[in-house]
C-alpha cells in the first residue's frame, strides 16, 4: 500500500526466505507425524486391518500459498463485481465475506452469489462470523471472530457443525480460521485445529516477557517469527493493519514466516479507481483540448435549451423581473451542483458509467430498479409534453402552408416518425439534423428579440415582487435547466473533470441568459394585456396583435424547434437507455439456467432475435419509447403542463435527491470525495429538494408526495 511496494503488491513477491523459515518447517513437521502414523500402522495385525471398517480420513487443505484474501463487506452493493474483476486479474486466491451491518437476508443473498463466482473461478470462499450463511451456502470455509474465539465456542465444535451439513465429499474443501491478538492465542487456535490463523496488529503484551516490555520495543516482526515457530502445519495470515506498521514491507512479511496477507476491499477499489484515473490521463494529450471543450459546452447549452423556454414565461407572468431572475439563478446553480454530484460518480466508475449503474454499485439491486423507473416516467412524461405542444405549435404553421385540413392525430404522427426515424438511424443523422433544428431556432430567436425589444418596459416589471408565485414554477425550471444525463458523455469526451466543470458551467450560463431575456421580452408584452394566459397558441395570438404577423410566424417557428431539438436529445437517450435494459447482458450462470427451461411451444425469444438482427434492439427500444406518449398527447392534446410538471417534479428526486444519497453510500464504502463541503453539501442538496417539492404547490408535486 506505499509506494515503495506497488510492484510487490501486484506481482507474486519472492517466497524463497519465507518458504525456508517456515513453510519448509511445517511440512518437516507433518513429514514426522506421517511417519510416526505409519509406523504405527504397520504395527497393526492384518486381522485387524481388514476387520475394520472403510473410512474418509479427512486432510486440512492446502491453501494457496501466498495467500491473498479478499475482505469484501456482505453489504457492499459491488461485492458481486468487485470479486470478479479482482480474481480474472490474478490479484487475488480467496474470498472472505463479513457481514458488517448487512441483515440476514442480505448476508445470504451476497454469500450465495460469492459462493457461485468462487466455484466456478476454483477459489476458495470464507465467511466470517456467521455460521448459519456458511452452514447453508456451503462455504468453503468459515473464520472465527476475535470475540467468538475468547469464548467457548472452540474450533472443534464448529469443524463438526459445518461437516455435518456437508457431504463427505466436500470435507476436504472446508476450512477453519480464527482471528488472534497474540502469538498465545495462534498457538491455542493451532491445538484446536485451526486451519490458518489472521494475526492482527496488536501491542498485547505476551505473557513470557517481564515487566521491562513496552510499546517502544514491540516488535512485529519478531512477533510474527515467534507466531510461525508456535502454529506449527497452521499457517499465518497477517492484515492490513499489521503490514502497514512502520518500517514493514511485503517481503519482511514473508522472511518472517507470513503465509499470507488479508486484503480489505477498499485497497483495492482505490486501485481501481487509480488505474482509472490513469488511463483517463494518459488520453488527455490526444484530445483537441479548444475543439471538444467548445463541443462540449454547445453540447450543455442544445441539451438545456427546450420546453422550459416556451413553458415559463405562461407561469411566470405577473412574478416581476426581480424575483424571476433570482429564482432562475438559484436554480441553476442547484442543478450545476447536483450534476457535479453525477461526475463524482462518473470519476470513482469511469465515465461509461450511467445513472443505473451507479445506483446498482450503491443502492443494490432494489435502488436500480427505483432509479430505471423514474428514468422512465421522467424522460415520458417530457416526451408526451413535447408530442402534445409540438402538435399546437405545428397546426397553425400547417394552416399557413394550406394544410389546415390534417387531424392532429396526423400531425402528431408525421412529427413522431419524422424524428424518431432520425433516431433510429443513428447518432449521427441525430446530431445533424438536431444541428439543423438549432440553428434555426437561433435564427427565429435572434429575429423574434430585435422584433419585440421595443416592448420591454422594465419599470413596471421592476416594481413586482411576487415571490410566492415562483414556488409553482419550480418543477418547471427544473426541467429548463436539466443536462444530467449526459455528464458520461461528457467525461469520456473531455477526458478530464476540469474541462467537463468548464463545459457544464458556461454551458449552462448560455441557456440561463437566453431564458433570463425571453422571459423579460414576453412578461413585458404580456403586461400589456389582463387576458389570462394558459397555453402558447394565446400567447401566439398576443405576439401577433401587438407585433404582428412576422413576429408571430418566428416565435412560432423558435419555439417549435426548441421543442424539436430536446424531443431529438431525449429521445437518444431514452432509446439507448431502454434498449440496455431490455436486452442486457444475462450474467453466465443465468443465461445457462435460462436455457435449461423449454420455452413454451409457439413462444418467440425476443432476445436470441435481437441478437441475430441486432436492429430489431433498436426498433423495439424506439416504439416502446414513442408509442406511449403519442397515445397520450393524441387523447390529451393539452397535457403539455401536466405533463412537464410530473417531469419537473420526476427529475427532482431523480437527479436531485438520488445522487446526493449515491454519493453519501459511496464515500462509505470508501471511495474518495471529490466535491467540496462534504457531507454538508450533500445534506443542503437533499434538503433543498425537499422544500422544492413541498413549496412548489402544484398538482404534479402533491401526486407524487401522496
Amino acid at each position: 500500500k506505499d509506494e515503495g511496494s506497488k510492484d510487490e503488491l501486484t506481482e507474486t513477491p519472492p517466497k524463497e526466505e519465507a518458504e525456508e523459515t517456515g513453510q519448509q518447517r511445517r511440512r518437516r513437521q507433518t513429514q514426522d507425524e506421517e511417519e510416526q502414523e505409519t509406523s504405527a500402522s504397520d504395527e497393526t495385525s492384518e486381522d485387524a486391518k481388514t476387520a475394520e471398517p472403510l473410512r474418509i480420513v479427512f486432510n486440512p487443505p492446502l491453501l494457496p500459498s501466498p495467500l491473498y484474501l479478499l475482505v469484501v463487506e456482505a453489504e457492499a452493493p459491488d461485492a458481486a463485481t468487485l470479486v470478479e474483476k479482482c480474481i480474472n486479474q490474478g490479484l487475488i486466491n480467496a474470498v472472505m465475506m463479513k457481514d458488517g451491518l448487512a441483515t440476514d437476508a442480505e448476508v445470504y443473498r451476497t454469500a450465495s452469489k460469492l459462493q457461485m463466482i468462487c466455484r466456478s473461478k476454483d477459489v476458495n470462499f470464507i465467511i466470517h462470523s456467521r455460521l448459519g450463511a456458511a452452514a447453508n451456502t456451503l462455504a468453503d470455509g468459515y473464520q472465527l471472530a476475535e470475540q467468538t474465539f475468547d469464548s467457548n465456542v472452540k474450533v472443534p465444535q464448529v469443524r463438526d457443525f459445518l461437516e455435518a451439513v456437508r457431504s463427505e465429499a466436500d470435507h476436504g474443501r472446508l476450512v477453519i480460521g480464527a482471528e488472534v491478538n497474540s502469538v498465545d492465542e495462534a498457538h491455542a487456535a493451532h491445538l484446536q485445529g485451526a486451519d490458518y490463523v489472521v494475526l492482527k496488529h496488536t501491542t498485547k503484551v505476551p505473557e513470557d516477557v517481564g515487566d521491562d516490555w513496552t510499546e517502544e520495543n514491540y516488535d512485529p516482526l519478531s512477533v510474527l517469527v515467534d507466531a510461525s515457530q508456535r502454529t506449527g502445519s497452521c499457517k499465518v495470515i497477517v492484515t492490513d493493519e499489521f503490514c502497514n506498521q512502520p518500517g514493514l514491507t511485503v517481503n519482511h512479511v514473508l522472511t518472517a514466516g507470513a503465509d499470507g496477507f488479508q486484503i480489505p476491499a477498499k485497497s483495492f477499489r482505490e486501485m481501481f479507481l487509480l488505474q482509472d484515473a490513469m488511463s483517463t490521463s494518459k488520453e488527455k494529450p490526444t484530445l483537441p483540448s479548444t475543439g471538444r471543450l467548445l463541443g462540449g459546452i454547445f453540447l450543455v447549452a442544445g441539451s438545456t435549451v427546450g420546453a422550459g423556454i416556451v413553458a415559463l414565461p405562461l407561469r411566470m407572468v405577473n412574478v416581476g423581473i426581480v424575483p424571476m431572475a433570482t429564482s432562475l439563478v438559484a436554480c441553476w446553480a442547484y442543478m450545476v451542483l447536483t450534476s457535479l454530484l453525477l461526475l463524482e460518480m462518473c470519476l470513482w466508475w469511469g465515465p461509461r458509467a450511467n445513472i443505473s449503474t451507479m445506483a446498482t454499485n450503491t443502492l443494490g439491486e432494489r435502488g436500480r430498479k427505483l432509479v430505471s423507473g423514474l428514468y422512465i416516467l421522467t424522460y415520458l412524461t417530457t416526451l408526451t409534453a413535447y408530442m402534445a405542444e409540438g402538435t399546437n405549435l405545428a397546426l397553425p404553421m400547417l394552416q399557413a402552408m394550406g394544410l389546415g385540413a390534417l387531424p392532429p392525430y396526423l400531425v402528431c404522427a408525421l412529427i413522431v416518425v419524422t424524428l424518431g426515424g432520425t433516431v433510429y438511424a443513428g447518432t449521427r443523422q441525430t446530431e445533424r439534423l438536431n444541428g439543423l433544428c438549432l440553428v434555426v431556432a437561433v435564427v427565429a430567436y435572434a429575429i423574434l428579440t430585435t422584433s419585440v425589444a421595443d416592448f420591454i418596459r422594465l419599470g413596471p416589471l421592476l416594481s413586482a415582487f411576487r415571490w410566492r408565485e415562483t414556488f409553482p414554477a419550480l418543477p418547471l425550471m427544473v426541467v429548463a435547466f436539466t443536462f444530467h444525463n449526459i455528464v458520461p458523455s461528457l467525461l469520456a469526451y473531455l477526458g478530464s473533470a476540469r474541462r467537463v466543470v468548464t463545459a457544464i458551467v458556461i454551458g449552462s450560463v448560455i441557456p440561463l441568459t437566453l431564458y433570463m431575456l425571453w422571459q423579460m421580452i414576453i412578461i413585458s408584452v404580456l403586461s400589456l394585456y389582463s387576458a389570462n394566459i394558459t397555453d402558447s397558441y394565446q400567447l401566439i395570438l398576443i405576439i401577433q396583435d401587438a407585433a404582428g404577423p412576422i413576429a408571430t410566424f418566428f416565435a412560432q417557428v423558435f419555439s417549435f424547434f426548441a421543442i424539436a431539438t430536446s424531443f431529438l436529445g431525449v429521445c437518444l437517450g431514452c432509446v439507448d437507455f431502454t434498449k440496455d435494459l431490455l436486452f442486457r447482458e444475462m450474467p453466465k450462470e443465468e443465461e445457462g439456467e435460462k436455457q435449461k427451461k423449454p420455452s413454451p411451444r409457439g413462444s418467440v425469444n425476443l432476445r436470441s432475435i435481437a441478437v441475430r438482427a441486432p436492429w430489431i434492439k433498436r426498433l423495439v427500444a424506439l416504439l416502446t419509447v414513442l408509442l406511449p406518449p403519442y397515445f397520450i398527447a393524441v387523447t390529451c392534446p393539452q397535457i403539455f403542463f401536466v405533463a412537464l410538471e410530473f417531469s419537473g417534479v420526476f427529475r427532482i428526486i431523480l437527479f436531485g435527491i438520488l445522487p446526493a444519497v449515491m454519493v453519501w453510500i459511496g464515500r462509505r464504502q470508501g471511495y474518495t470525495s471529490w466535491l467540496p463541503g462534504g457531507d454538508y453539501t450533500l445534506g443542503a442538496v437533499v434538503l433543498l429538494a425537499v422544500m422544492a417539492l413541498t413549496f412548489a404547490r402544484s398538482s404534479a408535486a402533491v401526486a407524487v408526495l401522496t
